[in-house]
C-alpha cells in the first residue's frame, strides 16, 4: 500500500482532522501546561513500550 492511498483513506482523513483541532487547543495552553502534558504522554508511550 502506497502512502499516497493510505493518506486517501476516510479514517486517515478524520484521525488528520481530529488532530489538528486537538491542536488548536493545546496551542492556547501555557507552555507549562504543553510541557506537562506532552511529559505524561511520552512517559506512558515509554512505559507501554511503543517508543
Amino acid at each position: 500500500m502506497s502512502s499516497s492511498y493510505f493518506q486517501e483513506l476516510r479514517v486517515y482523513k478524520l484521525a488528520e482532522k481530529l488532530a489538528d483541532e486537538i491542536w488548536k487547543i493545546v496551542d492556547g495552553w501555557d507552555i507549562f501546561a504543553k510541557n506537562t502534558m506532552g511529559t505524561q504522554m511520552v512517559v506512558q508511550q515509554i512505559v507501554l513500550g511503543q517508543i
